[in-house]
């Protein structure tokens, strides 16, 4: 419909111009959610706010154009949502809450990471990535960072004590993590989904499966990690194929910290280039260890 038509340049017109039988409330909620329609410059929350009002109308507008009385593209008339519904005074969505959107329906962060104010931690080597432990064949204790996205409380079938189940979330990845009775309720303040914290656990290997329980737990402080992260390239030749790995390594790994890129010459001499601002990094570790190809031997 856009490349037949021309873009969106609101929601309404959005709604208008396809067939709400096969674009319903439950797909555009999900647009307004995901970001799809940032481009209209407005606030996620307002978009959401005014998605009855536009389909509403924009339903008005087909039944109008089925019976002649109307043309899409001649007579009808755009009304700025924010006119029609005062959906200026609406307050945009926390970015933990906007964060949280975007992972549930595209299954990655989009705009920015929940622990992008902690990432300085992640970079100091204090601590495990969550990748790294599941790949370990060792059973041993790992002090783990990251943030607390799910949390279930369960009974032991014998004795009725509570404990819990919580999923644990860095850069590289989750981990579902079990917290018997007495670090449950030692740690219950800080068990709870969106808290950073560090923990202690024990991991063990069985077979295929991996089991972790819950020892120490902290809270994270928050700690931004500012400086630029550099990424030196030492290849003679450079190829589109090349750029598309090295661009999918960053976007896999987003976050506040600029990126610069360092392109070694074959005589030594080394090219910077600052990335735009979309390009942003939070796991340094883990962007370096996925372009790891691409770097001098001694980095």
């Amino acid at each position: 419909e856009r490349e037949k038509n021309g873009r969106f340049v609101s929601l309404e017109y959005f709604c208008a111009r396809l067939d709400s039988r096969t674009v319903n409330r439950k797909i555009v909620e999900s647009l307004v959610k995901s970001g799809a329609f940032d481009s209209f410059g407005r606030y996620r929350s307002q978009l959401f706010a005014e998605i009855e009002g536009s389909m509403g109308a924009a339903a008005a507008t087909q039944r109008d154009r089925a019976s002649g009385q109307v043309s899409l593209f001649g007579e009808m008339e755009i009304v700025p949502e924010a006119k029609r519904t005062g959906a200026a005074e609406v307050e945009p969505w926390p970015q933990h809450e906007m964060l949280a959107f975007e992972k549930e329906l595209l299954g990655y962060y989009v705009s920015g990471h929940p622990l992008d104010r902690y990432a300085g931690h992640f970079d100091s080597g204090k601590f495990a990535t969550i990748a790294s432990v599941q790949q370990s064949e060792e059973s041993a204790t790992f002090k783990l960072a990251g943030l607390i996205v799910s949390v279930e409380k369960k009974f032991t079938k014998k004795e009725g004590k509570p404990f819990g189940v919580f999923v644990l979330e860095d850069f590289t990845g989750s981990l579902e993590i079990t917290a018997w009775e007495e670090s449950f309720t030692k740690n219950a303040a800080l068990l709870v989904p969106g808290s950073a914290v560090s923990v202690s656990a024990r991991i063990t290997r069985r077979d295929e499966a991996i089991r972790a329980t819950c020892g120490q737990v902290a809270a994270l402080k928050p700690k931004s990690s500012v400086r630029a992260v550099r990424l030196r390239i030492s290849r003679e030749r450079i190829t589109n194929d090349d750029l598309l790995t090295i661009r999918n390594a960053v976007t896999a790994h987003p976050g506040e910290r600029p990126l610069i890129l360092e392109f070694v010459h074959q005589t030594g001499r080394v090219f910077e280039i600052p990335a735009g601002d979309e390009f942003g990094i939070g796991d340094e570790r883990g962007l370096l260890e996925a372009v790891a190809a691409f770097r001098p031997a001694n980095e």
